[in-house]
């Protein structure tokens, strides 16, 4: 599983870089939308949540289901 705090600094990473860019009403999405994933990470980290609570965040914790690594 991979580790909430890294996701988090990378998060944050992505957040100051498009802070730096021309202000758009994407960028704006975009760092709303990591903020709400930073918060999730948070919980999780903090055990409040559990990966199968995740909302917005739950794109780094996806995994294939057995059915699709079949032949692989």
């Amino acid at each position: 599983m991979p580790n909430p705090n890294d996701i988090i600094v990378f998060l944050q990473r992505l957040i100051a870089a498009l802070e730096q860019a021309p202000a758009s009403p994407f960028n704006a999405r975009q760092v709303a939308t990591y903020r709400d994933e930073i918060a999730e990470l948070e919980d999780l980290r903090d055990g409040h949540l559990t990966v199968g609570q995740l909302g917005t965040a739950r794109r780094f914790f996806n995994s294939l289901p057995a059915w699709a690594t079949y032949g692989t």
